[in-house]
């Protein structure tokens, strides 16, 4: 279903939110109102220019549990990389560039379909409009349900018709959980993101958790660096990659 690659590319990206670990000391907001809220949310999120992190991820369903490694590139808002490894074989290598898309998926076994079956590159454009530095937080409309702790955001997918709707920490302005509704209003997806760490003036979730009718999946990021120059060669697609419509 096309929910799914919506969901698969933001929640392994949220960045874009994110374990063991110990806790690091965020930012504290001095709450006013939401409308401020969220001017101050899309200030922090400009500050991105570039973003490299490595994740573990595991994935569960009734057939067992997949353990697999990434990376992460990004320069915000046309220039990011998804790659993804089992042991030392790349499964999916997903680049965007000033060129367009490309995508590599290494042949399943099973020959189940993967999660970038059905990406586009108008598709991809809108599942990163949801994540850090590359979306506008002034579209993201303040939902209904506030209380002394946080309060709700919510933003509909042009191409999927469907909802997704975020929980927002009031004192550190941080994402605690997004769920994501399909054009039925049926809970497809929940995330939720814990282990925030300031980088460089910018908070970053180091672990999310997903659930739905996929599966579940763990990722916890073990290096996540914030403005840091990249390889001049960081968005350069695999010789296997295929151009995407």
């Amino acid at each position: 279903m096309t929910y799914r690659i919506t969901v698969f590319m933001s929640s392994i990206t949220f960045t874009v939110m994110l374990a063991g670990g110990c806790m690091h000391a965020l930012p504290h907001y001095t709450w006013h109102d939401t409308n401020t809220a969220l001017s101050t949310m899309t200030a922090r999120d400009n500050r991105i220019q570039t973003i490299s992190t490595t994740f573990s991820l595991l994935l569960q369903s009734g057939k067992g549990q997949i353990e697999l490694k990434g990376a992460i590139v990004a320069r915000p808002p046309n220039h990011f990389r998804l790659r993804v490894w089992k042991l030392t074989r790349t499964v999916m290598d997903v680049t965007l560039n000033k060129d367009g898309l490309f995508v590599f998926t290494a042949d399943r076994k099973d020959k189940s379909a993967s999660p970038t079956d059905k990406l586009t590159h108008e598709r991809l454009i809108e599942a990163l409009s949801m994540l850090p530095g590359f979306g506008d937080m002034t579209t993201w409309k303040i939902g209904a349900s506030t209380n002394q702790h946080g309060f709700a955001l919510n933003k509909n997918t042009r191409l999927d018709h469907a909802t997704l709707t975020c929980t927002v920490d009031k004192s550190t302005l941080t994402t605690s959980t997004c769920t994501y509704f399909d054009e039925q209003s049926k809970v497809r997806q929940v995330l939720t993101l814990d282990a925030y760490r300031p980088i460089h003036n910018i908070v970053w979730p180091m672990h999310v958790k997903g659930s739905g009718d996929g599966g579940d999946f763990e990722i916890h990021f073990s290096r996540v660096d914030i403005n840091e120059e990249l390889s001049k060669r960081a968005f350069v697609p695999s010789r296997r990659a295929k151009k995407q419509p």
